[in-house]
């Protein structure tokens, strides 16, 4: 799956920050739903209207990295899972 940096606008824009946005699991720019990254992390799913949901922050704590990384994957792989069930509905 190819990535595209593009600026988005949101209420942290004066840090600056690009996030990426990751296209359909087709590649397919044509369709409508995105997973928008912010940091590295799943923020929300999108689509032409506008955002359909958004990501919960999780909390990094010291001396508990492990649980951070397998948190970030599993919230990884819900993004993915959840894009691929709403592009199934929107077929």
């Amino acid at each position: 799956m190819s990535e595209q940096k593009r600026k988005i606008e949101t209420s942290d824009s004066e840090v600056g920050v690009d996030a990426v946005v990751m296209p359909t699991l087709t590649g397919d720019l044509e369709n409508d739903l995105q997973i928008i990254y912010k940091n590295g992390k799943p923020h929300g799913i999108r689509d032409r209207g506008g955002y359909l949901l958004f990501f919960p922050e999780k909390s990094r704590y010291d001396n508990q990295p492990e649980r951070y990384k397998y948190e970030m994957q599993q919230q990884n792989l819900l993004a993915e899972y959840l894009l691929e069930q709403l592009s199934k509905c929107s077929a």
